[in-house]
């Protein structure tokens, strides 16, 4: 059986595109959503566990958000997220995409929503001091989130509304 040499040319060019274009778009989407989104805060309790691949990160425990599921089997869920007073808060969930910008793209796990914001990725050296401070409730925590059409990007961890990376003097 011979193949045409121009047919095998033209898919590996093909493949080469898709290679390229699935991180492009990524990275597009991350700083659209960064630069155009409108801000939202979010209080937080952070835990400090160890990734031997990725290394220190803080897992963040949402507080005074309802993250209870409206229909636990759905696969996706819109939330839509206003601000409240200072953080912000989800004011209504559905399974079908919301008409207003700032809503955000869920998944279910055991009625629960789970948010695709649940890590920052901190320095070596800061992340424990970060746990330090959270087991001992020196502060209060919160997190920094641009939502925009679904995407949502985190731009920073704060303590009593400073960066975690300038109060830990880092």
């Amino acid at each position: 059986m011979k193949i045409n040499k121009h047919l095998l040319f033209i898919i590996l060019i093909a493949c080469f595109l898709v290679q390229w274009f699935v991180p492009l778009k990524s990275m597009v989407n991350y700083l659209y959503a960064k630069s155009a989104g409108e801000s939202f805060l979010f209080r937080v309790a952070p835990l400090d566990p160890y990734d031997p691949f990725k290394g220190r990160y803080v897992l963040l425990r949402m507080i005074d958000l309802d993250l209870d599921c409206i229909n636990p089997g759905d696969d996706a869920v819109y939330a839509v997220v206003e601000n409240q007073g200072k953080y912000a808060q989800i004011v209504s969930k559905s399974t079908k995409k919301p008409a207003s910008s700032n809503y955000i793209k869920a998944t279910t796990r055991h009625s629960k929503l789970i948010l695709p914001f649940d890590r920052y990725y901190l320095n070596e050296k800061i992340a424990p001091r970060v746990e330090d401070a959270m087991n001992k409730k020196e502060g209060e925590f919160h997190i920094k989130v641009h939502i925009k059409d679904g995407d949502a990007v985190i731009t920073g961890l704060y303590i009593f509304d400073i960066p975690v990376e300038e109060y830990f003097n880092y």
